[in-house]
């Protein structure tokens, strides 16, 4: 399986939903940090907008999550 890493700041976070079209066997792993009272930090803050807003489907995304806090 091939790997890439992308900095979440320099993605375009609405595209997320795009990968199963593009990537037949896929995984999404989300390795983020938070500070303070659980608060995303900068590079994260489109991702937690986009999250928190639940406009966007990401069914048939395959994902994992890792918060460090």
């Amino acid at each position: 399986m091939k790997a890439k890493v992308f900095d979440p700041e320099e993605c375009m976070m609405e595209k997320l939903s795009l990968i199963p079209e593009l990537i037949e066997n896929h995984l999404v792993i989300f390795c983020v940090a938070t500070y303070g009272e659980g608060d995303p930090t900068d590079n994260n803050k489109a991702l937690f907008e986009l999250l928190e807003e639940g406009t966007e489907s990401f069914q048939g995304v395959k994902y994992a999550v890792n918060v460090l806090s």
